[in-house]
């Protein structure tokens, strides 16, 4: 995994503060040896599986990704830069050219992301909208937050940022997300 240009003195320095999360189920499925990524992508986001000049590879889903060639882009739960736990995991990505951990959608795997805008809910369906989680809008089958989609992969929030039980990785609020379709 790439970092961003830090420095340690007591607290970490970065230029950028990326996507954090941890898998939060017992079984999930990765590719073995992960998959290169086409361009910089941050981790608990969703990724799409393309092939390109014969060879598999992954690209950051856009919000008309369809939920067969979705897949999570993961971070491995360990210690970076000799810090505690988690506390320097904002400063990882997914560089151009790198493998990536990838996770197969499975029911029901759960995941516990930072990548999320608005007011998530224990309850709310959300999707991908090419950046980040948002509340899945009923009204129109269709569409997240006001952009059309292409039967997206929906998600359940199990836990929100209101929740008691709710932690934070890195000083990042997350929610907690179960894939269901």
């Amino acid at each position: 995994m790439a970092q961003e240009q830090a420095q340690f003195d007591g607290t970490l320095a970065k230029e950028k503060s990326h996507e954090v999360g941890v898998i939060a189920s017992v079984h999930w499925f990765d590719i073995p040896n992960g998959l290169e990524v086409t361009e910089d992508i941050d981790n608990y986001t969703l990724g799409e599986v393309k092939v390109v000049d014969g060879k598999r590879v992954v690209a950051q889903a856009t919000a008309e990704t369809k939920t067969e060639d979705a897949v999570l882009i993961a971070a491995v739960e360990r210690q970076y830069v000799n810090l505690a736990p988690y506390a320097g995991l904002d400063a990882f990505y997914n560089a151009k050219g790198e493998h990536a951990v990838v996770v197969h959608l499975t029911r029901p795997l759960q995941f516990e992301t930072s990548a999320f805008t608005g007011d998530l809910v224990i309850g709310d369906v959300a999707a991908w909208d090419g950046k980040k989680f948002a509340k899945f809008v009923d009204s129109s089958p269709d569409s997240v937050e006001g952009k059309k989609t292409s039967a997206p992969a929906k998600f359940t929030v199990v836990a929100g940022k209101e929740d008691v039980t709710h932690t934070l990785i890195a000083g990042k609020e997350t929610v907690i997300l179960e894939f269901y379709k």
